[in-house]
């Protein structure tokens, strides 16, 4: 092979390792500006178990989430406080949907049931892999209008 084509050849594949590269940076700063739109699930502070929550409000309806034990390696418990005008929303039909954000995979659909005046749980949230999911809770209140909050929350093994 003459050294003119070897040189254009080499000159060809740097190119498209470069365009790729690009690509693949393009695509993770994609990713993490859409997750940054949420807001984030904080480590709760409690010494004594693992988990995440967060308290957040829509309208006059105060809402606590709780991920524990908020592990890939477990089946994790996911609770929500519904409070309006501080007091507790009782009958309310609470749904949650879970998205992966890094990875193409199916959503997980589920119904929190009511376990307290104004606390609603789900104990099989399967959340396989470590990383950022997407939690969508939807909220029903009885005689109210529907809302939903998203947030994001970082999963460990």
């Amino acid at each position: 092979m003459r050294p003119s084509r070897r040189i254009g050849l080499a000159a060809a594949i740097l190119v498209m390792a470069a365009t790729g590269a690009i690509l693949a940076s393009r695509a993770v700063l994609q990713a993490s500006a859409s997750a940054a739109a949420f807001p984030r699930i904080l480590p709760a502070n409690t010494q004594a178990t693992r988990g995440a929550a967060r308290v957040t409000r829509s309208g006059s309806y105060r809402i606590t989430v709780v991920v524990r034990p908020n592990s890939s390696t477990a089946l994790n418990r996911i609770s929500v406080r519904l409070t309006r005008n501080g007091r507790p929303v009782a009958g309310a039909r609470v749904t949650i949907k879970i998205r992966m954000s890094e990875m193409s995979m199916p959503a997980i659909l589920g119904r929190l049931r009511e376990t307290s005046h104004g606390r609603y749980v789900t104990r099989d949230a399967v959340l396989g892999m470590e990383g950022r999911w997407n939690l969508r809770i939807t909220v029903a209140p009885p005689r109210a209008e529907p809302f939903s909050i998203r947030l994001v929350d970082r999963v460990s093994a």
